[in-house]
């Protein structure tokens, strides 16, 4: 009756009978609920993977249009993978892949089987199976091209595509990785510099990530949640959490936050599975006997978790607005990955709040994603090279040591 009908979020208000909302001006405040006039506005959650986008350009006064998907229609995250991916072609390698229907499943399907890895950006890349990989006795294929933005490796058993984007509203620099597994090749797993010391907090148990990617060898890598150095910080502060800290099977540390804690990070739970899942909690949800019980090789402690069961989570209103560099992983469903990393604090790249990380892997498909650490500890490594920069002198090997990386792939090459 005032002019405008505000959205409930999902998050209470600090007083009694009362929710947050939007309100008219765009901020968020509260709502009494008992009003006699209150109503109920329902939000309407599409399922992307049985839609596509048939027409319309997405404003108000030309609203999208959309049809039911069908065995011939493309994929259905066409029109985000354009923004956040532009088409960039490999030099020498037009016209190769071809041939392969792509019918946007890999990107559709939910989370429970293993993805078609055949059918999604086969571009670039020398002819390659029905599944999308190398054929058995060829010489892993290699293309890197720094000036353009472009990398990319395929095997018998692993596709890695790397593109360095923009996002120009933020002023921001994205490395995105999508990543292709075939079923039953091991998947992404926490790989540690010196393994007989995972919980001393000394440089001399630490290594520069593209250092640690060399030595193991890796084809591609992503900085973990840095539980070291909560470490350090709990020797001289009692009751300081550590987190759920899973390596290998093995429990490292059962010492997460209190309930009720506000502090970043939260210290969610990224779980690592050896069928290739990803699963996310939220801190407190389970023990790390539970954890392991679940099946859980590797679990990392930080967060916020960005999506659960294609859903965004609830962002805390404060921590984590800044703009930032940030790093994550996510998943569209087992065998299927993508890993993403945006440069901050140096000239023309302003970093991005947790939210904005978040939606990145909504519009990429991600029915799961998970917020890693970001800043000095970020370091996306291709071949055993640092993508990210993270000062003003460059791209070079310049992340913090740390004491792991999260792997995947293995080539001896790696140098």
């Amino acid at each position: 009756h005032k002019g405008h009908s505000p959205y409930w979020t999902r998050t209470p208000a600090s007083r009694d009978f009362a929710h947050l909302t939007t309100k008219l001006e765009g901020n968020i405040g509260y709502l009494g609920v008992t009003a006699e006039d209150l109503g109920v506005r329902p939000v309407i959650t599409l399922a992307l993977g049985k839609v596509r986008v048939a027409g319309g350009s997405g404003s108000m006064a030309d609203p999208y249009t959309l049809s039911p998907l069908s065995e011939a229609t493309p994929d259905p995250t066409a029109a985000a993978r354009a923004t956040l991916l532009p088409a960039l072609p490999v030099p020498g390698t037009e016209g190769l892949s071809e041939g392969i229907p792509d019918d946007g499943l890999a990107a559709a399907n939910p989370a429970t089987g293993w993805a078609k890895t055949g059918d999604l950006r086969r571009e670039g890349f020398p002819a390659l199976t029905p599944e999308g990989f190398l054929p058995e006795g060829e010489e892993a294929f290699v293309h890197i091209d720094e000036a353009g933005g472009v990398w990319r490796y395929a095997d018998q058993a692993l596709r890695v595509m790397i593109d360095k984007t923009r996002d120009e509203e933020m002023q921001s620099n994205i490395l995105i990785a999508e990543i292709y597994l075939k079923e039953g090749a091991p998947g992404f797993r926490m790989v540690h510099h010196d393994p007989e010391n995972r919980t001393v907090n000394r440089d001399a148990f630490k290594e520069k990530p593209a250092n640690i990617a060399k030595n193991n060898p890796l084809v591609f890598s992503m900085d973990g949640d840095y539980y070291l150095y909560r470490v350090s910080m709990a020797k001289n502060r009692t009751g300081y959490p550590i987190g759920v800290i899973i390596r290998d099977g093995d429990i490292l540390f059962d010492k997460p936050p209190r309930e009720g804690r506000e502090a970043y990070p939260p210290l969610d739970m990224l779980a690592l599975f050896e069928n290739g899942d990803m699963q996310v909690f939220r801190a407190n949800e389970k023990t790390a006997e539970e954890m392991v019980a679940l099946g859980a090789r590797d679990v990392l402690a930080f967060g916020p978790y960005l999506i659960r069961d294609g859903e965004m989570n609830a962002f805390h209103e404060r921590l984590g607005n800044t703009n930032q560099p940030r790093a994550g992983i996510g998943m569209v469903q087992p065998g299927h990955y993508f890993a993403v990393i945006v440069e901050g604090r140096i000239k023309g790249s302003l970093g991005v709040p947790t939210r904005r990380v978040g939606q990145m892997f909504m519009d990429l498909g991600c029915a799961t994603a998970f917020n890693l650490d970001g800043g000095w500890t970020s370091a996306m490594v291709f071949m055993g090279k640092q993508l990210n920069q993270l000062d003003k002198s460059g791209v070079r090997d310049n992340a913090r040591i740390q004491n792991e990386v999260m792997g995947i792939g293995y080539n001896e090459n790696v140098k």
